[in-house]
């Protein structure tokens, strides 16, 4: 994660938003775009059981800036 997400988003709100949530086991990208020297990836992630969750991923010099998993997959 890029330093700014990390400020925003610290490693233990990240496992305590996900710790809920399942696993994936399939994951792909459909569109990948450069929007003012960032990369936007758009796919989706599935779970074993199908349910389907929207990716949104935007990232700069290798790090991620933000992303959105929507909706999230919980247990």
């Amino acid at each position: 994660m890029h330093d700014a997400l990390k400020k925003d988003f610290p490693i233990e709100s990240f496992e305590n938003g996900f710790k809920n949530s399942k696993p994936y086991v399939d994951t792909s990208f459909s569109s990948v775009s450069m929007e003012n020297n960032v990369t936007v990836l758009k796919g989706t992630a599935k779970t074993e059981d199908g349910c389907s969750s929207l990716l949104d991923f935007k990232i700069l010099d290798g790090k991620i800036i933000s992303f959105n998993i929507s909706p999230l997959c919980l247990k």
